[in-house]
């Protein structure tokens, strides 16, 4: 799943193995699918388990060990840079981790401000202390941890910049609609119908407008980078 600038991966590591994970890219992020374990860079030691979400310079080298059997969903930067013939030098932003806990914690705050109102978003924006005037979690990518509640619609809306979708969770019958133009009462004209799967992955390119839909009787969660 891949975009001009940006590049999805999934790895997987079977129980007591590791895999080395480097990119030629500006910034680097990685959301824990399932599994526990750790990894070692040479910025030191990072203990993870699902649900666990953390950023990275770009040229950042990481041994993952797993403990179980693993799963992440990796997304870096390398294709603007494959494009341009860059090489990352000095980093602007230094790593940052968000366990399950704090982010389903913070996740709660927003619901509870959010229930009953009309939006086109229910998440938290995941942000680095590096990177205060974009509020970005990397200084070249944002990440969105938005919670789609049983039986709701978030309306149609639309961003500048190429979105990769992960699934976190979802029940049945839970999907975005995608499409380049909405009529007057704001629903998408002939929309491309992307059903929701955990673990799956959705592209809303740059412009195109979008709503997300949850008519399953479960708590859906989707990740977009």
């Amino acid at each position: 799943c891949t975009g001009p600038s940006l590049l999805a991966n999934y790895l997987h590591i079977n129980p007591g193995e590791s895999l080395t994970t480097k990119a030629n890219s500006a910034s680097q992020v990685f959301f824990c699918i399932r599994g526990k374990g750790k990894s070692e860079t040479a910025e030191g030691t990072l203990t993870w388990k699902t649900g666990d979400y953390f950023a990275a310079p770009g040229a950042l080298e990481f041994c993952h060990a797993a403990e179980d059997d693993t799963a992440f969903y990796w997304v870096n930067d390398e294709p603007l840079f494959r494009y341009l013939g860059a090489r990352p030098d000095k980093s602007p932003i230094r790593p940052v981790f968000f366990s399950h806990e704090a982010l389903e914690e913070e996740l709660a705050k927003v619901r509870a401000e959010n229930e009953g109102k009309d939006k086109n978003r229910n998440g938290i924006l995941l942000a680095n202390v590096d990177c205060p005037v974009t509020k970005t979690v990397t200084h070249t990518m944002w990440s969105l941890y938005n919670l789609l509640p049983k039986q709701t619609r978030q309306k149609a809306h639309r961003h500048n910049s190429i979105a990769l979708d992960l699934c976190v969770s979802a029940g049945p019958d839970t999907y975005t609609l995608i499409g380049r133009k909405i009529d007057s009462k704001g629903n998408i004209i002939d929309p491309v119908k992307a059903m929701w799967s955990p673990g799956a992955v959705f592209v809303t390119p740059p412009g195109w407008w979008h709503s997300h839909h949850n008519e399953s009787g479960e708590d859906a969660i989707v990740l977009p980078v």
